[in-house]
């Protein structure tokens, strides 16, 4: 006899047969997918005006439901204009993987809600372009920080090193070296932001005037900084360029004066004579315009680099001399900057200040009246 199972019999009329677990299962996992869709188009709907105001993308629910989020999304919703919450919401964004979002909500919520200028949004912008690589946008928020405060020597770093990574060398130089300028007393500058310096002339073939930078940054501390591998460095780049014979040469021993209370020297640029300030601290030769006209130094470029003199900041023009010399102590393509706007920056009497584009080639020892000056091998 052929046994049949409760759930194999045929119903009777009027007779329900009880959901399996299956069924059960399957009834919950739909309502919880209804439920949350509900969920997920209710929060949807009331981002979509965040969303279009600043020019994103719907988030995933995945983040929206995080606090860092929906809290955020809710100030910006009640208040278009809370600084507070989209710096917090880019934050958010940055972490989670979304750079780009992040820098876009950041410069439409600046141009909407007129704050197109304000650094720490640029900045946080900057920073996500950076992060995914897109260089050109990055470069053109570091042209309005610089813009907005040129004398900040983190926004002129943002901008050469984008000008590197597009390889605008000529460019990065000249930020890398304004920075130099603008981080105050040289010897107690990074390294590595003289290193930046080197790299760039390296980059551009100019492989002799890379080593000045570098002996610049060893002359502050020589006992120290010249150490193997900054040596090894300055061999490389007298090697690649062929510069023993030109970048210093001969010994001196000269007087030094007293002029218009400061003490000076006679240098001799591109065979004009000039009274100098004698000054350790600063990383160029630096002319007045006056002087530089006689002298005929070489302009390089137009990119004006910040100087900082007796009376405070100034304008310069970078170029180079084609010979510098202190008695019988020469050097050839001395790095000279000329200062803008003012023939007399200096005092009265004075032509420019010897600084360590030339000084640093030399060893260099000075008494109360007079310096002497040895030329510093490169191998």
């Amino acid at each position: 006899m052929i046994k049949i199972s409760p759930q194999d019999r045929p119903l009777h009329f009027g007779e329900r047969r009880r959901p399996t677990g299956t069924v059960i299962a399957l009834i919950l996992i739909l309502a919880f997918i209804t439920v949350v869709s509900f969920f997920y188009w209710q929060i949807s709907a009331s981002y979509t005006e965040v969303y279009r105001r600043l020019e994103i993308s719907q988030l995933p629910l995945t983040l929206v439901i995080q606090p860092q989020f929906y809290n955020r999304l809710n100030q910006l919703s009640r208040e278009p204009c809370y600084r507070e919450a989209i710096l917090g919401l880019s934050d958010a964004l940055l972490q989670s993987g979304y750079p780009r979002e992040s820098a876009t909500s950041l410069l439409t919520f600046a141009k909407r809600c007129g704050d197109k200028e304000n650094d720490e949004i640029l900045t946080r912008a900057y920073i996500a372009f950076k992060k995914i690589s897109d260089f050109s946008a990055a470069l053109s928020i570091a042209e309005q920080l610089v813009k907005s405060d040129p004398a900040n020597p983190q926004f002129r770093y943002y901008r050469g090193l984008t000008h590197e990574q597009l390889g605008a060398f000529s460019d990065a130089l000249t930020d890398y070296i304004a920075v130099l300028q603008l981080l105050g007393t040289p010897n107690s500058i990074a390294g590595s932001q003289f290193y930046d310096v080197s790299r760039m002339y390296a980059a551009l073939g100019r492989n002799c005037d890379a080593i000045g930078p570098i002996e610049t940054f060893i002359s502050f501390n020589p006992g120290r900084r010249r150490t193997p591998q900054t040596t090894k460095l300055i061999s490389e780049y007298a090697e690649k360029g062929g510069c023993d014979a030109r970048y210093a040469k001969g010994t001196a021993r000269v007087p030094l004066f007293n002029i218009s209370g400061v003490i000076s020297l006679t240098a001799i640029v591109n065979g004009v004579i000039g009274n100098f300030i004698l000054d350790t601290g600063a990383e160029y030769v630096t002319v007045t315009p006056e002087f530089s006209a006689k002298a005929k130094i070489i302009i390089e470029n137009s990119n004006l680099l910040p100087m900082q003199t007796a009376g405070g900041t100034a304008l310069a023009d970078l170029g180079y001399a084609n010979t510098i010399s202190v008695g019988n102590a020469e050097a050839e393509g001395v790095t000279t900057a000329v200062i803008r706007g003012s023939n007399d920056p200096f005092g009265r009497h004075l032509d420019g200040l010897l600084g360590m584009s030339f000084l640093a080639r030399f060893n260099l020892k000075t008494s109360q009246d007079g310096i002497e000056l040895a030329a510093i091998p490169l191998r």
